[in-house]
């Protein structure tokens, strides 16, 4: 059975939304199975669950329907970054995408540094840690981080954090599901995921300082 904009609200619920702080949401719509009105009624029910929705635009992968969704609305804001932006809508957008430096895109003074400082969640729905952009935040604040060139234009190569091709993201991930007691949730076909921005960059910059130092 296909489901609703209310089934999906109720789902995000379960999942342990809190509707006065934003969320930045990662996510496979086809995961979720059938929903009547596709990826617009996925944003409608997101949109009722949190006051400021945030969603990956990056360039240098490809955009789920959802993001891509978020980011041609008319209300939609875009961080400045011209590979890794994020797009974002609600009151607390415009705070959210005002910066954004250039090289550690996600790091401190990143859209995701606000959202941390504003108590954000993050909801993974359908997808893995793999594609939560937010460890990257997290790595960007270690003291040994993994270091990659990231092309910018023509004329600009700039320092970021490298990828990490499942090797701490999955332990750190594993980690904390174990400490705070995180559990999936299944939204129709898709198993989602709750986490709290301050104890999870809190742990995971502890626990990949630890990861990188050893490595």
């Amino acid at each position: 059975m296909a489901l609703t904009c209310e089934n999906l609200i109720a789902g995000w619920r379960a999942c342990g939304t809190v509707g006065d702080v934003p969320l930045i949401v990662h996510s496979s719509l086809s995961r979720l199975g059938e929903v009547y009105g596709g990826a617009a009624t996925v944003v409608q029910s997101l949109l009722a669950a949190t006051p400021t929705l945030v969603v990956p635009a990056f360039r240098n992968a490809p955009m789920g329907a959802v993001s891509a969704y978020v980011e041609a609305m008319p209300s939609a804001l875009l961080s400045s970054h011209p590979v890794v932006p994020v797009a974002a809508v609600g009151p607390d957008a415009a705070a959210i995408v005002r910066t954004q430096p250039l090289a550690f895109a996600l790091g401190a003074g990143s859209p995701f540094d606000v959202l941390h400082s504003l108590g954000g969640q993050i909801l993974l729905i359908g997808v893995d840690h793999t594609r939560n952009s937010f460890l990257h935040h997290c790595e960007a604040l270690t003291p040994s981080l993994r270091l990659q060139k990231r092309t910018i234009g023509p004329e600009l190569v700039v320092d970021d954090v490298a990828g990490d091709y499942g090797r701490f993201f999955p332990v750190v991930e594993r980690e904390f599901e174990e400490a705070f007691g995180v559990e999936p949730r299944m939204v129709g076909g898709a198993e989602c995921r709750l986490l709290p921005m301050r104890p999870f960059r809190e742990f995971a910059v502890r626990r990949l300082t630890e990861l990188l130092a050893s490595a």
